[in-house]
């Protein structure tokens, strides 16, 4: 069976736009199609309207703490963060790559 999990994240913030975008209203529907060989498989993920506030509030305190950085900081020089996970980090080639982090 596929699972969307861990796509829900993503899923939530096109959810969210939609939402916010619609004015609020009842949350929209949302799917994944996870494509096969012999066709496609729709996974559907649910989304109330408290999760899509929990969400934004999610969004907005990371914009703040981005802002907060400074426009001068080097990336290269942050410490990877507590909910870094090695292998599911899209950034993780600058790791890797040893330009970033420990």
């Amino acid at each position: 069976k596929a699972d969307p999990t861990p796509y829900r994240d993503q899923l939530g913030l096109y959810a969210l736009a939609l939402y916010k975008g619609q004015g609020g209203g009842p949350p929209p529907e949302t799917a994944l199609c996870f494509l096969r060989p012999k066709g496609g498989v729709l996974e559907h993920l649910e989304f109330s309207a408290d999760d899509l506030a929990a969400l934004e509030q999610r969004v907005r305190r990371a914009a703040a703490d981005i802002a907060a950085l400074g426009a001068t900081l080097d990336p290269f020089s942050l410490e990877p963060g507590p909910a870094c996970a090695h292998g599911k980090c899209p950034l993780a080639w600058l790791c890797e790559a040893g330009e970033a982090g420990p």
